[in-house]
């Protein structure tokens, strides 16, 4: 074999080398931030050790890309035992996965395709789980903001979850409202409501939800009057919107059976 032809043999061996994988798609690595992610999220609204003193789920990138970069003590601390397999590569690599983590692809954002969408969806999924939590702990202080950006994206949700989602969102401001304020206090109260002839003859303290939702539906004029006399200016806040979640937790509460 020529000299040349052998250095052309040699030179087509290392063209067709695959590339090295990238440390981001390592297994372990891909593991420890999916478990990061979900630590972030539960210690932050407890504020617990120092991953509440940073925004690493924010969905603004370059807050998020600063908590990474100014925490990274304090994410190599939390994960030096919980990622094992994956901390020396993390470690060894963080500026480069950070700027992974943190630069959209372009020039199509809304592409579901490639890594960053993978990973997007651990933080996103640690978002919206930690929002379910605190909304079954009946938090006053829900921030539906966060979730409400990853639910826009078809990348991590698809419709159902997206209607959950929702669902749980407009149920907790609901029930942080003025208007059910009102709805309670009327039920406990039960002023006399006679005089108001729009109502014709409706019982408003009727324990049939059928007769509620058509308070709300075909007399919600009048029971908008009635709650406004009874219950101030405040329980007209946002008025419609409310009524048409109520109604639909109502006609929810229909069709689940539990009217009892």
């Amino acid at each position: 074999m020529s000299l040349l032809k052998a250095s052309v043999i040699f030179i087509i061996v290392l063209a067709v080398k695959p590339a090295p994988t990238p440390v981001y798609l390592n297994q372990n690595v891909i593991s420890c931030i999916q478990w990061f992610y979900t630590a972030a999220e539960a210690r932050r609204t407890r504020n617990i050790s120092c991953l509440g003193e940073y925004d690493f789920l924010s969905n603004d990138k370059q807050i998020q890309k600063k908590a990474f970069l100014d925490g990274k003590s304090c994410f190599l601390d939390v994960t030096k035992t919980k990622c094992s397999s994956g901390y020396k590569k993390i470690s060894e690599n963080y500026e480069d996965i950070v700027n992974f983590l943190t630069t959209p692809p372009n020039p199509t954002p809304d592409s579901c395709e490639g890594s960053y969408y993978f990973y997007e969806s651990f933080r996103c999924t640690a978002l919206i789980n930690g929002f379910y939590d605190k909304a079954e702990r009946i938090s006053l202080e829900v921030d539906s903001h966060e979730t409400r950006v990853c639910e826009k994206s078809h990348c991590f949700y698809m419709d159902p979850e997206s209607a959950k989602l929702s669902d749980t969102c407009e149920s907790m401001a609901l029930k942080n409202s003025y208007f059910l304020k009102c709805v309670a206090e009327l039920e406990e109260k039960r002023p006399d409501v006679s005089s108001y002839r729009c109502l014709n003859g409706t019982d408003i303290y009727s324990e049939d939800l059928s007769v509620q939702i058509e308070l709300f539906t075909t007399k919600r004029g009048c029971s908008r009057w009635v709650m406004m006399k009874h219950c101030g200016e405040k329980s007209m806040i946002d008025f419609r919107q409310n009524a048409e979640i109520y109604v639909k937790t109502l006609e929810k509460t229909i069709q689940s059976g539990m009217t009892g």
